[in-house]
């Protein structure tokens, strides 16, 4: 079987604490190292290629074209914090990159998620805002695509949460009866 290469532009929106950024790196080393070992197990012909970036000091990838996904990392910041200018930076160069290249895909971990969200769904009423009620802590269910399913035989799984950022304000028309969401 022909080996593939995934090329990533990780875009590291803040750093570690200290004793974790020695021992472990940057948040797009840690993301590297764990799809380079998911890969490893569960496709050994394809290579994780990272490219590092950190967008808070202008660094973007010279040639989005050539990128298959751009992986944006947790912030201590806020994807609302109208006075870093990096972060206006980021929410275009999302916005123009998605609208530019529509086959890289985009993933966002935390903050990265919510600057995702803020940019390409604001035109659809989604604000990212501070929850006025704090933080919300705890555990959710996660229903499963029955494709993910039908490769890995789950039908639900869990996980930990921690949040106080959320994306709200989902227009009307996108809203499920049943409480869900529609696909945009």
């Amino acid at each position: 079987m022909a080996s593939r290469s995934i090329r990533i532009a990780m875009l590291n929106t803040d750093k570690p604490v200290p004793n974790i950024l020695s021992q472990r790196g940057t948040f797009g080393s840690i993301f590297h190292n764990l799809l380079t070992a998911a890969a490893a197990r569960v496709a050994p012909n394809v290579s994780i290629e990272a490219m590092e970036y950190d967008v808070r000091r202008g660094e973007y990838p010279i040639c989005p074209a050539e990128i298959d996904i751009i992986l944006i990392t947790g912030s201590a910041s806020s994807a609302y914090d109208s006075n870093l200018e990096w972060i206006h930076e980021l929410d275009d160069y999302i916005f123009d990159t998605y609208t530019t290249y529509p086959h890289i895909k985009m993933f966002g971990a935390c903050f990265g998620h919510q600057i995702i969200c803020q940019s390409l769904l604001r035109a659809y009423g989604v604000v990212v805002e501070k929850d006025p009620n704090g933080w919300e802590l705890g555990v959710k269910e996660i229903k499963l695509a029955d494709e993910f399913r039908s490769k890995f035989a789950k039908t639900s799984t869990s996980a930990s949460t921690a949040r106080q950022d959320p994306a709200s304000r989902i227009a009307a028309e996108y809203l499920d009866a049943r409480g869900g969401y529609q696909a945009l």
